[in-house]
């Protein structure tokens, strides 16, 4: 079986969403969930997209997490795979 399966991303709240067209970032707050072996994985995220000067590609994405969350998720799934 696949680590996570049925994964979906959504964005929080639209209206959260910020789009600076001169220094051509956006910024979304997101959120994930997933089927795993051990349960639901849930977690969300603060994406930074740096767009093409086009506006149409993503050159870059910095994102920001809830890692103490993944981590200990993962922990727990290692553990089963022993």
């Amino acid at each position: 079986m696949a680590l996570l399966s049925d994964c979906s991303f959504q964005v929080v709240d639209d209206k959260e969403t910020v789009v600076d067209v001169e220094m051509r970032k956006v910024v979304i707050h997101v959120k994930s969930s997933a089927n795993s072996t051990v349960g639901k994985y849930e977690n969300e995220y603060l994406w930074t997209l740096t767009m093409s000067e086009d506006g149409k590609m993503i050159e870059n994405i910095v994102e920001f997490t809830d890692s103490a969350y993944a981590i200990e998720f993962f922990r727990k799934q290692a553990q089963m795979d022993v």
